[in-house]
């Protein structure tokens, strides 16, 4: 499971009908222990609208230690 560790740093905007823009002047942490990793994400831009999605960022990963069998069984350790 992928989960947001920090949700309230971001900020959602309508400024038209059917746009929602987003941004953050912190990195966004995600956590998935599924597959193992922390990704701090630092967000530049994002758009939304029904006819596309645009976003650009930077990702640095951090590997996780497994906590349990089920997690090492996962990643391969």
């Amino acid at each position: 499971m992928t989960k947001i560790l920090n949700p309230w740093i971001l900020n959602f905007f309508n400024p038209e009908p059917g746009k929602l823009i987003a941004n953050s002047k912190e990195p966004i942490l995600i956590e998935n222990k599924s597959l193992g990793y922390r990704i701090q994400y630092i967000l530049q831009y994002f758009e939304f609208t029904p006819n596309y999605v645009k976003y650009s960022g930077i990702p640095t990963f951090e590997e996780l230690i497994p906590e349990t069998e089920d997690q090492k069984k996962a990643v391969g350790s």
